[in-house]
């Protein structure tokens, strides 16, 4: 009994430590490279002029991916061969294939079609020698155990949805940035309380690479942006994540049972997963592809409803935060009732961001904010003059 519990406690102390090590590894590279590829783009002209599409005016490098690249390669490289990990070293090979597709794409641009292909490739690669892909469907419509086919088939499937519905909402400050943060933490919990730590490692190294970026997205001076680069390395790390935590044998102290995880799978990815399905319909009932450019998305309409990017990445974060609750609420429900909800909710939280007044309210809430602290201030005010006057009494 002593040495299982010694055995524990070193694994997780263990696992903090690489965990540490995983983040700093990718945050310290993640840091040190956006003043070098800022430079670089300019230097070079290597900065696509804003479309339609953008939401910014002014000339701005996109080459953010290849940071994000640097910093997670580098982790996962170091990590993978001092702890012998295959299951982080297996990565490199896919990881690198869709890095090169997306920097193809930010420099010259390139088809759709061309970048599916791309996508197929790095997956199935992935899917074949990893073996980790969605089995079963855990009694959704009825579906149970897949066979192997099918089930690579849909495994490639999810990695393609997932990675274009990702790229999809790059499309503001912050959005993809934070919503790959808010993703990584929940699996990185879930895959620590687990002991899956090769997937624990690779959350925290996402998460590593993805702060020091925010800070250069954010700023006004040395902005950039993640680009096709970024958008497709990190909705590949997404899909990966996501395709494990399905595949998972959940420990009995999971609050929630591994036969639901497919719900839970929907639940974390609403707003891309309804962002992309609402757009597409829009672009198909007006006669367009649905890979047509536009400005429809969801964090379009936030923009225009008057909220700041960074006001719109809080709100889809906190939006994917109560997803997963609203869904755990239901957790003793049947798979397919709880299927039916989070439709119902999909359904409803895109009418309510196309008709409600959420810059309103944002309005309000700092209002109240605001009036609080000078309620403050003058309390304090008060009270030194009431100290004041004892004193001199």
């Amino acid at each position: 009994m002593n040495n299982l519990i010694h055995t524990i406690s070193f694994n997780i102390e263990s696992g903090i430590v690489w965990a540490l090590v995983a983040f700093s590894i990718a945050a310290i590279v993640s840091y040190l490279s956006y003043p070098v590829i800022i430079k670089v783009s300019n230097m070079k002209g290597l900065i696509p002029q804003p479309n339609h599409r953008s939401v910014h005016v002014n000339q701005t490098p996109n080459l953010g991916g290849i940071g994000i690249f640097l910093a997670i390669n580098l982790a996962i490289t170091f990590l993978g061969n001092y702890l012998v990990d295959n299951n982080l070293l297996n990565l490199l090979g896919p990881l690198t294939i869709m890095f090169f597709v997306g920097l193809v794409d930010d420099l010259i641009s390139i088809r759709p079609k061309s970048k599916i292909i791309g996508q197929v490739i790095a997956s199935l690669y992935l899917i074949l020698i990893t073996n980790v892909r969605i089995e079963s469907l855990q009694g959704l419509l009825g579906i149970y155990e897949l066979p192997y086919l099918v089930s690579v088939a849909a495994s490639v499937l999810i990695f393609v949805v997932l990675i274009n519905a990702y790229n999809l909402i790059d499309g503001v400050d912050g959005l993809a940035g934070s919503f790959a943060i808010t993703i990584s933490a929940f699996f990185a919990c879930f895959f620590y309380f687990n002991g899956n730590f090769s997937m624990f490692f690779l959350s925290i190294a996402i998460i590593g690479a993805i702060i020091p970026f925010l800070r250069y997205n954010f700023s006004n001076k040395n902005k950039i942006f993640m680009g096709d680069t970024g958008s497709m390395i990190i909705g590949f790390l997404l899909a990966f994540q996501a395709i494990n935590f399905m595949s998972t044998d959940f420990s009995e102290t999971a609050m929630f049972v591994s036969s639901k995880s497919l719900i839970y799978f929907l639940a974390i990815f609403s707003f891309p997963l309804v962002d992309t399905m609402r757009v597409f319909y829009i672009r198909i009932k007006a006669g367009n592809s649905p890979f047509t450019a536009d400005k429809n998305h969801l964090h379009h309409i936030l923009l225009n409803k008057g909220l700041k990017h960074g006001e719109i990445s809080m709100v889809v974060s906190v939006y994917t935060i109560t997803m997963i609750a609203s869904i755990f609420m239901f957790n003793e429900l049947a798979i397919n009732k709880q299927a039916i909800i989070l439709g119902g909710i999909w359904f409803l939280s895109a009418i309510l961001i196309d008709n409600l007044s959420l810059s309103g309210i944002i309005l309000k809430l700092k209002s109240k904010t605001k009036s609080i602290k000078v309620i403050n201030i003058a309390n304090s005010k008060t009270g030194k003059l009431i100290d004041l006057e004892q004193l001199a009494s």
